[in-house]
C-alpha cells in the first residue's frame, strides 16, 4: 500500500499545483482583461482629445482666415484712402502750379512793359539832355 499512498500523494500535489497553476491563469487573465479596459479606455479618450483637437485647430484656422480677411480688408481701404488723398495733393499741387506759372508770366509781362518803359524814359532824358547841351 505504500506505493498507491505515494501515488494518492502525488495526485494530491498534482491536484494542489494544478489548482495553483489554475488560480494564477485566472489571475492572468482578469489582468489581462483589466489592461484590456484600461488600454481601450485609454484609446477612447485618446481619439476624444484628438477629435477635440482637430475641431480647435480648425476652428483657430478658421478664425485665422477671418482675420486675414479682415486686415486685407482693412488694409484696401486704407490704401484707396491714401490713394484719395495723394490724388487730392497732387490736384490741388497742380493747380497752385498753374497758377504760379500764370502769377510767373504776368510778372515778365510787367517786367518787359516796365523795361520798355525804362527804356523809353531813358531815351527821353537822353534826347532832353542832348537838347540842353
Amino acid at each position: 500500500m505504500k506505493s498507491e499512498d505515494r501515488i494518492n500523494e502525488l495526485l494530491a500535489e498534482y491536484r494542489q499545483k494544478t489548482d495553483q497553476i489554475s488560480d494564477q491563469m485566472k489571475q492572468t487573465h482578469r489582468n489581462v482583461d483589466m489592461m484590456s479596459r484600461a488600454i481601450a479606455e485609454q484609446s477612447i479618450t485618446l481619439n476624444e482629445q484628438g477629435a477635440r483637437f482637430n475641431q480647435m485647430r480648425a476652428e483657430f484656422q478658421d478664425e485665422m482666415k477671418e482675420m486675414r480677411g479682415d486686415f486685407q480688408s482693412e488694409m484696401k481701404e486704407m490704401r484707396g484712402e491714401f490713394q484719395s488723398e495723394i490724388k487730392g495733393i497732387e490736384m490741388r499741387f497742380q493747380s497752385e502750379m498753374k497758377e504760379l506759372k500764370i502769377d510767373i508770366r504776368d510778372m515778365k509781362q510787367e517786367q518787359n512793359i516796365m523795361l520798355k518803359e525804362l527804356i523809353s524814359l531813358s531815351k527821353r532824358v537822353t534826347t532832353v539832355e542832348d537838347n540842353i547841351r
